[in-house]
């Protein structure tokens, strides 16, 4: 009652900055707002007990965060907390199983030979609704918890990340006792998910860097400054590590457990390690102990605002209609759900009951619908590509919406196909694997899969030295090969014992699974590569002095990309290095990354002291300088 009293008179108001005050979406305040029709600037920021979503709290246009406020005082909205809660790492180490024993379910018999253990394995994801809603203490609503289970087979990984989001969702890394803390690469899915935190802060920042410098308001305001408030405005998403086979005697532990703890400290994640799928005598009190651990990280400070975010009624029953008709419901995923694919005027006409030819794009009501859209994607319950800026502004999959459930199967198809067909899929071939399996597709059908595909980077579209157009799928090439292992072996002898290799680092902090795979897929549709690999590969450059051959390797666990080129021409070695390193940028933005790094081995500091010393000026001046000494 004083907010609105102080505010009766303030009726020419334009700028509002209520920022951190602890308000209330209540009468006094919907009352207070109801005549403030000058305002073109609202600041509510850090006000958690308003109930407004972040994109509303965010949006440019004050009237939808007026209307929102008025809603929840009225008693329209109400709370619907929901979470994502995803299973992540490496193939085989008891991710399913720990699913089942979630769900209540028996866990798969232990598998006796390699043709079971084959058939247990998650060949793309699998999705459950957990029976148990999580509650919150001052809350009368509990929270809907979707339960996500990747396939942790390397081959899968880059497909992965169009699934994921680091919005409304727990992580839950698996990780067995067995296993050494290199091969369940822990730091690596710890650095994963905070990066998919930490890009999508650099995204906002751009987002916001640009239509700041566009408008002339940026002032003293950094790209960095926008990051930090980014990185403050939504934490990272709160990790569980779950150590299996925790009934391993220890003989055959080969996990570090102390620099487990250390890692998991560094990263802020919760450590779980009393844990095994088989043992059935404490089953349910250690299963107990890992549900707990999910509870306890939905109640984080991070997902806050999912408890108080408020949704109209009907847009509630909207959101269960369109998740059904996607193929999600609480008996898991259907492979054939009745809505495959649908356009957003479908979307707003049948799901938002809005005629999408007579709202405006500023239409509260449309705005209202498309939020909901996001928050379906960011649930994993729709693949929506609309927001992604290297889309053509023409492009149809801005338009389109499909359904996950639909189409993890031939996605995954195409990347289980077997490793000894041709690196180049022919049209016909790609065609075939993708319709022919369970569910049938049709040609338009799979037009669509093929589409979302290359503009995901799972597929590249290339011109074979034949003329002909072929298709690349990065993600079938094999895990190893020679692996260059320091900087030296860059710089090997000719015949004639000269050196004519020159090597470059780019160190990137972090190198997600997808790097490599993307890095030659995008290479390969405009050069010549061979001996590929997901760590290394040779690239063919033509330039004007000649061709020149370029040697890359990935470092995966110390995120540092090496080349070597086989020329010593400044011209050439520039041009190599910046193609490369916009490539990379390209693909990780808007990741930062620094510049190329020259190294030189011990053998070309050898010959370059050599030299030197074989040159009479040089060698005059060393003489010299003992001579003082």
């Amino acid at each position: 009652a004083d907010f609105a009293t102080a505010m009766g008179d303030k009726a020419a108001l334009t700028t509002l900055y209520l920022g951190s005050n602890k308000l209330e979406s209540n009468a006094d305040l919907a009352t207070a707002m109801g005549d403030k029709a000058a305002l073109t600037r609202l600041d509510l920021r850090n006000n958690p007990a308003l109930g407004l979503p972040p994109e509303v709290v965010d949006d440019p246009l004050v009237g939808i965060i007026i209307r929102a406020i008025r809603e929840i005082a009225a008693g329209t909205t109400t709370a619907a907390p929901e979470l994502k809660v995803v299973l992540l790492g490496e193939g085989e180490t008891g991710k399913t199983q720990l699913r089942h024993r979630l769900m209540g379910e028996q866990p798969d018999p232990k598998p006796r030979n390699e043709f079971e253990r084959e058939a247990q394995r998650t060949r793309s994801f699998e999705w459950q609704q957990l029976p148990q809603e999580c509650s919150k203490s001052g809350h009368s609503y509990q929270a809907v918890l979707n339960l996500f289970d990747f396939g942790g087979q390397r081959a899968l990984m880059a497909s992965h990340r169009f699934f994921l989001s680091h919005r409304r969702t727990i992580y839950l890394l698996v990780m067995p006792v067995t296993w050494s803390l290199e091969a369940c690469r822990l730091e690596h899915w710890l650095k994963f998910v905070e990066d998919l935190w930490r890009q999508a802060a650099r995204e906002a920042a751009a987002r916001a860097f640009d239509s700041l410098s566009g408008s002339g308001g940026r002032g003293q305001t950094t790209f960095e400054d926008l990051i930090a408030e980014e990185l403050e405005r939504s934490p990272r998403p709160p990790i569980c590590v779950v150590l299996t086979h925790c009934a391993t005697p220890d003989r055959k532990r080969k996990l570090d457990l102390a620099k487990a703890k250390a890692l998991c400290e560094k990263y802020q994640a919760t450590l779980i390690d009393d844990y095994d799928s088989y043992e059935d005598s404490k089953i349910t009190e250690r299963v107990g102990k890992v549900r707990e651990a999910i509870f306890g990280a939905a109640r984080d400070p991070a997902l806050a605002t999912v408890w108080t975010e408020q949704y109209s009624k009907v847009g509630l029953e909207r959101r269960e209609r369109l998740k059904s008709a996607l193929g999600f419901d609480t008996t898991g995923l259907r492979a054939d759900p009745p809505v495959k694919t649908l356009t957003i005027d479908e979307y707003l006409r049948e799901y938002c009951g809005l005629d999408p030819e007579e709202t405006e794009s500023g239409d509260p009501e449309r705005l209202a619908a498309m939020d909901q859209l996001r928050l379906l994607r960011d649930l994993g319950v729709v693949h929506w590509l609309g927001e992604r800026s290297e889309l053509d502004p023409n492009d149809p999959l801005r338009t389109q919406i499909l359904s996950p459930a639909w189409v993890r199967l031939p996605v995954y198809r195409v990347l289980w196909i077997a490793i000894a067909e041709s690196q180049l899929l022919r049209q016909a071939r790609l065609e075939e694997i993708i319709r022919c399996g369970e569910p049938m597709l049709d040609d338009d059908q799979g037009r669509a899969i093929v589409a979302l595909m290359k503009a995901c980077g799972l597929l590249f579209r290339v011109e074979t030295r034949y003329g002909t157009f072929e298709y690349l799928v990065p993600d079938r090439l094999p895990d190893t090969d020679l692996t260059i292992k320091d900087d030296t072996s860059w710089l090997g002898p000719n015949g004639d014992g000269t050196f004519t290799e020159r090597g470059y680092r780019l160190d990137m902090g972090f190198a997600p699974d997808f790097f490599m795979p993307r890095l030659i897929g995008e290479l390969y549709s405009h050069h010549r590569c061979e001996a590929l690999c997901r760590s290394s590969f040779t690239l063919h450059f033509d330039t004007a002095p000649g061709p020149v051959q370029v040697r890359l390797c990935l470092d995966q666990p110390n995120a540092v990309l090496r080349m070597g080129v086989s020329s010593k021409e400044a011209s050439v070695l520039d041009d190599v290095r910046t193609r490369i390193h916009d490539t990379a940028k390209r693909i990780l933005r808007p990741r930062r990354l620094g510049e190329f790094v020259d190294f030189e081995g011990k053998e070309a500091k050898k010959r370059k002291s050599a030299n030197e010393l074989s040159d009479p000026a040089a060698l005059k001046k060393l003489v010299a300088a003992l001579d003082e000494r």
